[in-house]
């Protein structure tokens, strides 16, 4: 808990998308990571019960879903489920989608719970196309995973980014001027 006090303080400056120029990337960050509404899956999957494994915060998976439902993605995949709820929560906003699997081009992509970040990044941002949404999940939890997150930020394959601290949020979208966001998600 002091740990994630530290945290939230030192991202202070970063609340509510203060400083952000672009009105899509301010759009995004108050109409879909700042949302507060209470969807209508959120009470059912709350009381779902999950076996032990990696997971996330609720307040994570709840982002999963806001972002899927605001994407309204086709085609997704996803690797690392964990413990199966940010899949349920992914699965319950987008009920259209067709695929959950590696194959063609993706709309929505969700790297959660690996051991390698860089290697599942390597193998899974050839799906991406210019409409894409990637969502990688423990990108402060290493030095590795650190070190990867630095990596996508600059990778000429990705456009805007979101750093959460808990996961990254990537568009690939070359359309839309590069910039990399640090968001206080605590």
């Amino acid at each position: 808990m002091i740990r994630r006090l530290y945290r939230w303080i030192r991202r202070i400056a970063y609340c509510r998308g203060f400083g952000i120029q672009s009105p899509n990337d301010f759009a995004f960050v108050n109409d879909v990571i700042y949302e507060t509404l209470p969807y209508y899956c959120y009470e059912v999957l709350h009381g779902r019960a999950y076996p032990d494994g990696p997971h996330y915060r609720e307040k994570v998976n709840r982002l999963l879903f806001r972002i899927v439902n605001w994407a309204h993605p086709k085609y997704v995949v996803e690797e690392g489920g964990g413990d199966g709820s940010c899949t349920d929560y992914i699965r319950a906003a987008c009920s259209c989608h067709k695929s959950f699997s590696e194959e063609g081009k993706t709309d929505f992509i969700h790297i959660g719970h690996t051991s390698d970040n860089e290697e599942a990044y390597k193998r899974l941002h050839r799906l991406a196309h210019g409409g894409t949404i990637l969502v990688i999940g423990h990108i402060h939890d290493s030095k590795a995973n650190e070190l990867c997150w630095k990596r996508i930020e600059k990778s000429k394959h990705t456009g805007v980014t979101f750093d959460l601290y808990d996961v990254g949020i990537v568009f690939f979208d070359k359309k839309r001027y590069k910039k990399n966001y640090k968001i206080n998600f605590f």
